[in-house]
This record gives C-alpha cells, sequence and structure tokens, in this order.
C-alpha cells in the first residue's frame, strides 16, 4: 500500500537510527528533519548526474565522460536504467523539495502515459500537496 501523507518531523538528536517513520496502519510517511540536508544534497547531485548524462547522450554519445556530475558508474547504464534512475530520483526529489522545477521537468519529460502510471502519478501529487498544498509546480505539472 503507498502511503497517503508525508512530512518531516522536526527533531534535534542525531542518534545513530533510522530517520524514517512509517505508520504502516494509517499510510503514513515521515523524516526526521536533521536528516534532510544530507540526503536531499545526496539526491540532488545524483539527479543532476543523471541529467547531465541524459543530456550528453542524447546530444553525442562520444562526448560522454566522467565529469563533477557525472561518475564512472552512471557510463555503465543504459539509457533506459538512468531514466528509471531519474524518475526514482526526481520523485525523492518533489517529496522533499515541491518547488523544483527541474524535477518536475524531468518527470514530465519521461514517465510513460499508460493508465497506471497517470494513477501512480496524481497519488505522487497527492502526497506532495499533503505536505505542500500551494506548491505552483504541483498544480502545473497536474495540468
Amino acid at each position: 500500500m503507498y502511503s497517503d501523507e508525508f512530512d518531516l518531523v522536526p527533531v534535534e538528536s542525531k542518534s545513530n537510527h533510522s530517520p524514517v517513520i512509517h505508520d504502516d496502519v494509517e499510510h503514513k510517511l515521515a523524516l526526521e528533519s536533521w536528516c534532510v540536508p544530507y540526503l536531499y544534497t545526496h539526491i540532488y547531485k545524483s539527479f543532476m548526474a543523471v541529467q547531465v548524462r541524459q543530456r550528453r547522450t542524447s546530444t553525442s554519445p562520444s562526448s560522454v565522460k566522467s565529469d563533477v556530475y557525472g561518475s564512472s558508474k552512471l557510463c555503465s547504464l543504459s539509457e533506459t536504467e538512468r531514466t528509471t534512475r531519474g524518475c526514482l530520483l526526481s520523485r525523492l526529489l518533489v517529496m522533499l523539495n515541491p518547488d523544483l522545477a527541474v524535477a518536475w521537468n524531468f518527470r514530465r519529460r519521461y514517465i510513460s502515459l499508460t493508465s497506471e502510471s497517470i494513477q501512480y502519478e496524481f497519488r505522487l501529487i497527492d502526497l506532495v500537496a499533503s505536505r505542500k498544498p500551494k506548491c505552483p509546480e504541483g498544480f502545473s505539472y497536474r495540468r
């Protein structure tokens, strides 16, 4: 079952335990606030590496080299694997920061238009809207 609500829980402690809080009964998901800067930075850098790699392979495959954003791991991934990874990372980015238009645009470009994926996208938008109900990028994406 998918979570129907997501939020950040303000916690000062950085004790060595999982910062993910999940309620299986009521389908709620939360992150402790201390982990968000670390998690967001890692996800954003990984997403930008996929973005740069996607753009370079679509323009000229011979120019793909390891750079500031890219890693040698991405060079070994196929186009489908990079797209799948980008969709996963963009999902995490919009949950943490729904105002990031580049993540919504990536989703718009690479999400397939099957009825199952559209229903999944609506659930994602509803989940994001439960945390940030007035996010203009979410409204624009849903339109």
